[in-house]
């Protein structure tokens, strides 16, 4: 007899507890993520054709070379700076960030080029950006 009360008594607390709502105003619990998108890119330096070439067959017609170890900025619409990373060895960079207009840029050099880029960034997006140095 014993052992039935204590098996109402859980019963009862169990019941109790269940409560349901309407599933119009139940809102999912908080995980403290924020929407994110990714920017990837390259930073690379290419040059025109190379000048006479010995002992090569054939001559390469141009020349191309990632730039590792490159600051890549990105900067929100205000000019505030969102984040920055440093190209790898193979002159690849990314970033996740929240969905929004950035400017993502590299450090601008002597020669001329494309050193920046506008994108816009979507939840759940990859965005790819080419930056590169170019060589007469």
């Amino acid at each position: 007899m014993q052992g039935l009360r204590l098996s109402l008594a859980v019963i009862a607390i169990a019941a109790t507890g269940c409560t349901s709502s309407p599933s119009s105003t139940a809102t999912p619990p908080s995980t403290g993520l924020t929407a994110q998108g990714h920017i990837h890119g390259t930073f690379t330096l290419t040059a025109g054709p190379v000048p006479a070439c010995m002992g090569q067959s054939p001559c390469p017609s141009g020349y191309f070379q990632v730039e590792k170890n490159a600051t890549i900025t990105v900067t929100r619409r205000d000019g505030t700076v969102a984040a920055t990373a440093t190209t790898n060895a193979s002159g690849v960079f990314g970033f996740d960030v929240p969905p929004g207009t950035y400017t993502v840029s590299a450090p601008q050099q002597e020669e001329p080029g494309h050193y920046s880029a506008t994108v816009t960034v979507n939840n759940g997006a990859t965005v790819n950006v080419s930056l590169q140095i170019t060589e007469p």
